[in-house]
């Protein structure tokens, strides 16, 4: 049967599972679908295209319960589960916040998900200019953390690494900081506590900004 551009890029996720972001070729997705290399161009203009295809997917999925119908949120409530859906998302496929940080989403459906947040912002009385800044903190948040817990190519994790210590350890709080770090529970609770206090700081200095 011909390729369509959601089966081609179902594909890329899978692939993208298998081998890591720095793998994932477009030869390699053509070999994996048995086709050659421009069957893949007929439906994506370049591997970007497909990135950002695959980031469309793997978001849609993540933010799908936020348009659960007649669910009343407050706004803390709507933006912590924006937060967790990306978060969810992204953790979905290996390299996901990879994924999603270069893809090009300004032309997407997901958009629409923005301009409810902002919406719901707005309607709880934040300007215009603070409800940007905190929807951009929480992405921006969550997109670096993940980033911290997605395994690298090599089987690690791109926050794994630590720097040698001195055996004198005369940094006994930065070194009992990077040990609980290293735990996955402890990255998850250390995640929704970061988040936690975002919001708190947006509940705090909410009705303070001067924007209309």
């Amino acid at each position: 049967m011909p390729l369509q551009r959601e089966t081609v890029a179902r594909a890329a996720l899978a692939l993208l599972d298998e081998v890591g972001f720095d793998r994932l070729t477009m030869r390699r997705l053509a070999e994996t679908l048995g086709v050659q290399n421009p069957a893949l161009y007929w439906h994506f203009k370049n591997k970007e295209d497909l990135l950002a295809t695959m980031a469309e997917m793997m978001l849609a999925e993540g933010f799908a319960a936020l348009m659960e119908p007649g669910v009343e949120r407050a706004w803390d409530v709507w933006l912590a589960n924006l937060a967790h859906g990306l978060r969810r998302a992204l953790l979905s496929h290996r390299d996901g916040a990879r994924v999603v940080a270069g893809a090009d989403l300004s032309h997407s459906s997901l958009m629409r998900y923005d301009e409810l947040t902002l919406s719901q912002l707005r309607s709880a009385g934040f300007g215009l200019s603070d409800a940007v800044t905190g929807v951009k903190t929480v992405i921006e948040y969550t997109l670096g953390a993940t980033f911290e817990e997605q395994p690298a190519a090599t089987g690690g994790h791109a926050g794994d690494h630590q720097p040698h210590e001195p055996e004198s350890q005369p940094y006994p709080l930065l070194t009992e900081a990077r040990s609980a770090m290293g735990r996955p529970e402890s990255r998850a609770m250390m995640y929704e506590r970061g988040l936690q206090l975002i919001i708190a700081g947006m509940r705090a200095t909410l009705g303070t900004d001067g924007d209309p």
